[in-house]
Formats: structure tokens, sequence, C-alpha cells
């Protein structure tokens, strides 16, 4: 059984000062996970661009500006099946009127968004409220046939890639796996995901870098630059999906 099974269960047992102190063991546990360096996201980025996973190429196509604004401004059957072609190189399962259901329901999911839509996970002040936003749109996805919470994670990293990350079955269980795979989860995991890119934009300006996520996107030569949250993703996929280990030898030029 695994340290975090193991406080699980302690939480579920335990008088409520035992409690408190398994509260701050996972708090500590979360706080090792995602990156907090410029160094953590370079690396993850160059292992996504030209490691044996050529993770990037999946996204180039979905993360064009003209196709953000074609799903956000209409959303046509068309685009829905080119969104269906993104979530299905990680096998998402679908069904045949998957296209026809999220064209249909995508503009309400981006209601709920809101204000989100335009939003960078780094920007220094964002109104604690709108994360509500994420909450309800989350769980308007996943009230769909065959669309669960990784699918409604991928969904809305496509809607808006500055801000949403993915969460797939391993990540949900290093984050907030003792509670339900919902929106109010996802929302809890964001905003984890903000303190970390907050973390890493402080870390690069060390080293004179100003917009990290644009600094590492040329050094790969995308155009257009992917974002921090995109490069999050990376890193958090990289050590916690894939269970590769960050070399910490590196130098964050490298």
């Amino acid at each position: 059984m695994s340290g975090r099974h193991k406080w699980s269960d302690l939480k579920r047992r335990a008088a409520p000062e035992h409690r408190l102190r398994v509260e701050i063991k996972k708090a500590e546990l979360r706080a090792t996970l995602p990156p907090r360096t410029y160094a953590q996201i370079r690396w993850a980025a160059m292992e996504c661009e030209s490691g044996p996973h050529g993770y990037n190429r999946y996204f180039r196509n979905v993360y064009q500006p003209d196709f953000r604004t074609s799903l956000i401004h209409g959303c046509s059957e068309s685009d829905a099946k080119r969104l269906l072609r993104f979530l299905n190189r990680w096998k998402s399962p679908t069904w045949a009127k998957l296209d026809v259901v999220l064209s249909d329901t995508l503009p309400e999911v981006l209601r709920h968004l809101g204000p989100l839509v335009k939003l960078d996970l780094d920007e220094e002040k964002i109104d604690l409220s709108v994360f509500t936003g994420t909450e309800r749109a989350f769980d308007t996805l996943t009230s769909l046939q065959y669309i669960g919470p990784t699918t409604a994670s991928r969904i809305l990293a496509v809607l808006n890639p500055g801000f949403f990350v993915m969460w797939d079955s391993r990540i949900q269980k290093e984050y907030f796996h003792w509670e339900q795979r919902n929106g109010h989860a996802y929302q809890e995991f964001i905003k984890e995901m903000r303190k970390s890119a907050l973390s890493v934009v402080e870390d690069s300006r060390k080293y004179g870098i100003d917009d990290p996520a644009g600094s590492i996107s040329e050094d790969i030569c995308q155009r257009p630059p992917f974002t921090l949250a995109k490069f999050i993703n990376d890193y958090v996929w990289l050590t916690v999906t894939r269970r590769e280990q960050y070399p910490y030898f590196l130098n964050p030029q490298e």
C-alpha cells in the first residue's frame, strides 16, 4: 500500500488532531509535484519536443489561434471533429455523434467559463471568484456520455491553453485523489497549477527572463508560442504520468 493510501485510510479513522497531521503531510507531498523552476519546465519542453514521446506535435494543430477563435465563436461540427482528432491522440473514448454533441454543448461551457477564456495561469491578479466557472464548465462536460474527467480537462485546455492543464487518471491520483473527480476537485487542481506558474515566473526572472514560455518556445522553434500552462502540463505529465525523473543537475539554460 502506498503512503498516500495509508494517509487516506488514516484520515477516515483518525481523531481530528491526527487528521490535521495527515492534511499537512498531503500538503507537503503536493508541494513536491508541480514544477517550481524555469529549469524544470525547460527540461520538460525539450523532452516533449525532441524526446521519444514527440508530445508537442499533438498540440500544434489545435493551439493555432484561428482554430481556438473558431471554437469560441461558433464551434461548427468540423471544428468539433478537429477537436476529436486531438482527443483521440490519447485514445479518448468517443461515440459516433460526439462531434455533434460537442458543437451543441461548447457554447454552454464557454458561458460558464466567462473571463477564464481570456486569462493566463500566471497573471499576477486573478479574482478567485472566477474559478467557480472552471467547476461549472468541467461538470457540464462530464455530464455528457463518454466524456470523463480526463477528456473534459483536455477540452478545456484547448479552449484556453493559457489557463487549463490536463488532468489524466494518474495525475488525478496524485492531486486530491481522496476527493471525487469532479469540477470542484479540478478547480482546486488548477489553483495548485497557478501557484506553480507564479513560482516559475519568479524563478525565471533570476536569469533575466520575463516571459519563460516565450523564451522556451523560441528555443524549440515553436510559432505561435506555447503557453506556460502547456509547459507545466509537460512537466506534470512526464514526472507523474510517465514516471520520469527530472535531472536535478541541469543548469537552467541546458
